[in-house]
Order: C-alpha cells, then structure tokens, then sequence
C-alpha cells in the first residue's frame, strides 16, 4: 500500500479522492486534533503502553483509543 520516508508517507496505488480524504480526516481527529479545543496544537505522550494526546493550547490530555 504504501512506506514512509522521513516524514513523507508514499502511496502505491491509485486511490479515489474521497477516499484519501476520509482516511486522513480520521487520522487527523485522532492522532493531530484536541476533542475539547479542535486546535492542532498536540503532542502524543507515551506512557506505559498507553498513548496520550496532550493539547499545549488548552491543556486537555486524552487517551487515543485505536479502532
């Protein structure tokens, strides 16, 4: 499907627009957006074998839950 380089996420593929934009919506609520605030201003904080999504702008702390 795919690798990622550095930073930048390679796709093999072709992949329908609407698809794309779904997955990385999904992603971005996830793992980039604080659920109190919606500002990106996150930091993923690994405890344990737990991960956390710690919001620097309001100071929310939130377990990621992966589906």
């Amino acid at each position: 499907m795919g690798e990622i380089r550095g930073q930048q996420l390679f796709l093999k593929g072709f992949y329908k627009e609407q698809v794309l934009n779904r997955l990385i919506e999904a992603y971005a609520k996830t793992y980039v957006l604080c659920k109190i605030c919606n500002k990106p201003d996150t930091d993923i904080q690994k405890e344990g074998k737990k991960n956390f999504l710690k919001c620097q702008a309001c100071g929310a702390r939130e377990e990621i839950k992966e589906k």
